[in-house]
């Protein structure tokens, strides 16, 4: 092990898998047993202020299970590459974020905002990401197939409005589990795109299928 070698946890507080390899922590959360740690919201820039005063740039940083939950994962990726050399984030996968692994109700988790994808184009690999809005639980299989059933038993007879197949052709069932999940490992920058405005409903739902049906 290297001495010199500095890693810090963004958004890691209450689970600090890392353990001894971490030497900081960035979390809104203050648990008294962690050492130095950068207490406050990260979406928040005077946060990050006080890690850029603390010293130089860290080696090494990890951000897992934390960008989804934000409101405002570009501003920390921006600001994960300001204060560190290189780093690690994963996150669930976007087969997770579209599956009823938490509840027949609604797909992925009820806290998430993003679905995130690993792609790759002629720069290399790169994240992308979109905004979970609620029109995603239109691809909610179990959810909608027994509202469609429901209707018809009861005679509804005013039809909806047809924005598609219910549907994802890129979905694989055999990776929706909530232990299947994204890694990346990024050097100097982190390359990304996002997408995080849709015009309308039917908009939305055409880039569920599409901007997400490449990348893994």
């Amino acid at each position: 092990m290297n001495p010199d070698y500095r890693v810090i946890d963004i958004g890691g507080g209450l689970n600090p898998w890392a353990g001894e390899m971490v030497d900081a922590y960035l979390d809104i959360n203050n648990p008294k047993d962690l050492k130095n740690i950068f207490a406050g919201d990260m979406n928040d820039s005077q946060v990050w202020d006080q890690i850029k005063a603390s010293g130089p740039k860290f080696d090494f940083s990890i951000c897992t299970h934390t960008l989804e939950d934000i409101r405002n994962p570009v501003f920390v990726l921006q600001q994960i590459t300001s204060i560190s050399n290189s780093g690690y984030i994963s996150m669930p996968s976007k087969h997770t974020e579209f599956s009823n692994h938490e509840s027949n109700f609604w797909n992925g988790s009820c806290h998430h905002r993003w679905v995130f994808s690993i792609k790759s184009d002629d720069r290399g690999e790169y994240l992308f990401f979109m905004p979970i809005w609620p029109g995603a639980s239109y691809f909610n299989q179990r959810f909608s197939n027994a509202w469609v059933a429901l209707k018809r038993a009861l005679h509804f007879t005013k039809k909806d409005n047809n924005y598609g197949p219910r549907n994802l052709g890129w979905l694989d069932k055999n990776l929706s589990t909530d232990k299947n999940e994204l890694g990346f490992i990024w050097q100097s920058e982190i390359p990304m795109k996002y997408v995080d405005y849709a015009p309308s409903t039917a908009q939305m739902l055409v880039d569920y299928r599409t901007l997400l049906a490449d990348g893994l």
